[in-house]
């Protein structure tokens, strides 16, 4: 019950979150689309880290050394993964000029592809 509530109130966010990116006419538009499509990519990317922790933890309980060393290599790889994504966002990007609304649209587009790519690396190590 209290997942079909949270759909239900989540549903029109959500439905104002795509039509931001229905029927683009300007650049602000573009932009606008670009940050609410990383926001989510984003989120999911948190939801799917969160999970994978847990999993790690709970699969390794017993073993606390070998979970603790599991953990840290997820953490130390995702923080170098950050890193990774928006140094090659910026190389993505070098020949807008920074600080314009277009640098920002084309920054924000990378960030969400690799983002996307990157939530399903984590799901796939869940899975192993």
């Amino acid at each position: 019950m209290k997942k079909i509530l949270m759909i239900i109130f989540a549903f029109p966010l959500l439905a104002k979150a795509n039509s931001i990116c229905d029927n683009i006419s300007v650049s602000q538009q573009v932009y606008a689309c670009s940050k609410t499509s990383l926001e989510k990519s984003d989120a999911d990317l948190n939801n799917e880290y969160k999970k994978l922790l847990s999993k790690v933890s709970a699969k390794y309980n017993s073993h606390e050394e070998l979970r603790n060393e599991y953990i840290n290599k997820i953490k130390l790889s995702q923080r170098a993964w950050v890193n990774f994504r928006d140094k090659n966002c910026e190389v993505f990007s070098y020949q807008i000029e920074v600080g314009t609304p277009a640098y920002e649209t084309s920054m924000n587009s990378c960030k969400d592809k690799m983002t996307q790519e990157r939530t399903k690396n984590l799901v796939s190590i869940q899975n192993q």
